[in-house]
């Protein structure tokens, strides 16, 4: 199951147990999984020892390791989502399961590049769309002012001259008294 393929032995491995192990691959566990790391590569956060506070690096490390498992478990959620969304659309047959399952993790892979999993990614992914977002409406309205100005300037009274006097074929009569 964790046996890594003659492909797989040919590249780089440098995790956590990878001397100890190295021709499979490492599972992220929980602290609950403490003896698993005697049977497999297995990395899981630190316990605290009995009156003994964890030190800084130990703290570190057991940050990181949550993190990862929940990409992992956000990884998980997302396919469990789209599974549940698309499997009532398809009739189920053998012939056409793994084409199903290849499409599903597919499209996930895909959801995971535009809506990357780690929060700090996932904001400047939503920054990048919501600074397109304003330089579209930006777009858009200066056409739309640029259109109304041209508008108002084809329906407005052409004021160019200073007295009716000035109209072409028009002229005021002078009364003596």
């Amino acid at each position: 199951m964790l046996k890594k393929s003659n492909e797989e032995l040919l590249m780089d491995d440098n995790g956590e147990g990878c001397g100890h192990y190295p021709d499979s691959w490492g599972l992220l566990a929980e602290k609950g999984y403490q003896g698993a790391a005697s049977m497999v590569r297995c990395t899981h956060p630190k316990n605290k020892q009995r009156n003994v506070e964890l030190t800084l690096d130990e703290l570190v490390r057991n940050g990181n390791v949550s993190s990862d498992r929940v990409l992992v478990e956000n990884v998980f959620g997302r396919t469990c989502m789209l599974w549940k969304k698309t499997h009532s659309k398809f009739k189920w047959s053998e012939s056409t399961f793994d084409t199903f399952t290849g499409t599903c993790l597919a499209l996930t892979n895909i959801h995971v590049d535009v809506n990357p999993l780690r929060a700090r990614f996932y904001k400047t992914v939503m920054g990048r769309y919501a600074s397109i977002a304003d330089r579209e409406r930006t777009r858009r309205a200066l056409t739309q002012r640029r259109y109304r100005r041209k508008r108002e300037a084809q329906t407005a009274p052409d004021m160019s001259f200073s007295s009716p006097s000035q109209l072409v074929g028009y002229h005021i009569p002078s009364y003596r008294v």
